[in-house]
């Protein structure tokens, strides 16, 4: 943006979503940065989990998207 870049839209994943939104004008830096220590605070207090990535294409896990 500092090279005169505007874009029509923005996204972001994980705090990214943050950085974007305060690009976009939709927070500022301060509430921004509120929010990112809060997800943290929260995170931290959760108990420990775990993630499966299980690689399917669409047609192969429809029956999931079913109800």
């Amino acid at each position: 943006m500092s090279w005169g870049v505007k874009p029509a839209a923005m996204l972001g994943h994980s705090l990214g979503e943050y950085v974007a939104a305060t690009l976009a004008g939709v927070l500022d830096l301060e509430d921004a940065l509120k929010l990112i220590v809060e997800r943290a605070q929260g995170t931290e207090r959760l108990e420990a989990g775990a993630m499966l990535a299980v690689p399917a294409g669409g047609s192969s896990n429809q029956s999931l998207y079913k109800g």
